[in-house]
């Protein structure tokens, strides 16, 4: 809201347009720093800090199950850490579709 300030406007409206437009929360304030969009405004904590904590509590104990996980590799291309998975993944249409079509291709 920038105006021109003339000769007959008051120092009162001049003085209550500039608080108005200065007056930010110190989410926005931190984030013009950072220069970075506000993805979540939740997370960011009063004080202007953001909340870089992981929203599911047990994130670190899935992503170590995955990682470390043992792989098993469908003949259709993928790739599972769990061998129920890879039986009930064997059942779908998908998969058998996949094979066959390998199958086919291979014995061209």
């Amino acid at each position: 809201m920038t105006e021109i300030i003339t000769e007959n406007m008051t120092s009162d409206l001049v003085l209550s347009e500039l608080s108005e437009s200065s007056v930010e929360e110190p989410s926005q304030k931190a984030n013009k720093k950072r220069g970075a969009k506000i993805t979540n405004p939740a997370r960011w904590l009063p004080d202007g800090t953001y909340d870089n904590s992981p929203l599911d509590p047990e994130y670190y104990k899935k992503y170590y199950h995955r990682k470390y996980c043992t792989p098993y590799t469908c003949e259709c291309g993928i790739t599972l850490c769990n061998e129920q998975k890879l039986k009930r993944h064997l059942l779908t249409a998908r998969c058998q579709k996949k094979r066959m079509i390998k199958q086919t291709q291979q014995q061209i």
